[in-house]
């Protein structure tokens, strides 16, 4: 599943805060994984032996960036920070990640900007595009 995952951001679900996961497929729905969305952001590093640690102080140091930062793996897939949600408690994780190439387009609402997936999907996003459009000049 680690090859088909375009986006993940967390959630609130009964089940307490959990992450989001969008795949390829645009005839697939979104799936609930029950870690955090830092659990998975390592897990799916893991996968390709990809050190986020070490890679998250190269691309601070070379681009003059702070966390939450964009991150890379050897497949040649680049993933995005961006709000997914608005931050309840102090120290939540309030950043999902997209796959740079998923992105179709980004489109600033009245309340906030909506970032549209290339399966289709509608994602909201909770800050103004400059930022984001940043985060993807950077990638």
């Amino acid at each position: 599943m680690a090859d088909h995952v375009i986006l993940f951001q967390p959630v609130y679900a009964a089940e307490g805060n959990i992450t989001e996961l969008f795949l390829k497929d645009p005839h697939t729905e979104p799936c609930h994984d029950p870690r955090t969305i830092h659990s998975v952001r390592c897990a799916l590093a893991k996968t390709y032996v990809t050190d986020l640690i070490t890679q998250g102080k190269i691309i601070k140091r070379t681009f003059h960036r702070s966390a939450p930062v964009p991150f890379y793996l050897p497949d040649g897939r680049v993933y995005v920070p961006l709000k997914m949600r608005e931050q309840r408690i102090n120290r939540d994780s309030c950043y999902g990640f997209v796959e740079i190439n998923a992105v179709k387009a980004l489109r600033e609402t009245k309340h906030n900007t909506d970032l549209l997936l290339t399966t289709g999907h509608r994602i909201s996003i909770f800050t103004s595009i400059t930022p984001h459009v940043r985060s993807f000049t950077l990638s």
